[in-house]
């Protein structure tokens, strides 16, 4: 997410506020195999294309999410954007400071709630 901006830029072109938003639970949806990892590991490494291998409720039914896994969706305090119809790279810049700052914000008000406590919001 360091190098992915284009919604940053997208929303000061058109202006539309930014929410931070967090979802607990989503990781827990699914298992990923193992089948071939250190080649899946060199592509994405190579070629920056993850290729996921989920499993989820069974092999019989792997894009079925496990089931009673429980999703927790908290929305952070929105984040004014003022209009720019070509906005710098400083701007897309501190915006998206801003916006990564909401969402660690978001994170850490609500993770002991959600069983999470000792956990640290990683954004590569």
């Amino acid at each position: 997410m360091q190098k992915r901006k284009g919604i940053i830029k997208l929303a000061l072109r058109h202006g539309v506020p930014l929410v931070p938003c967090y979802c607990f639970g989503e990781t827990s949806l699914y298992r990923q195999s193992g089948f071939l990892l250190r080649l899946r590991q060199a592509i994405a490494s190579k070629l920056g294309i993850a290729i996921t291998l989920p499993l989820g409720r069974s092999w019989l039914l792997p894009l079925s999410p496990i089931p009673g896994v429980r999703l927790v969706q908290y929305v952070g305090t929105p984040i004014p954007v003022d209009r720019r119809s070509e906005p710098t790279q400083d701007e897309i810049d501190a915006l998206h400071r801003k916006y990564v700052a909401g969402l660690q914000e978001v994170f850490e008000r609500h993770k002991a709630e959600c069983g999470c406590a000792g956990a640290k919001l990683v954004i590569a």
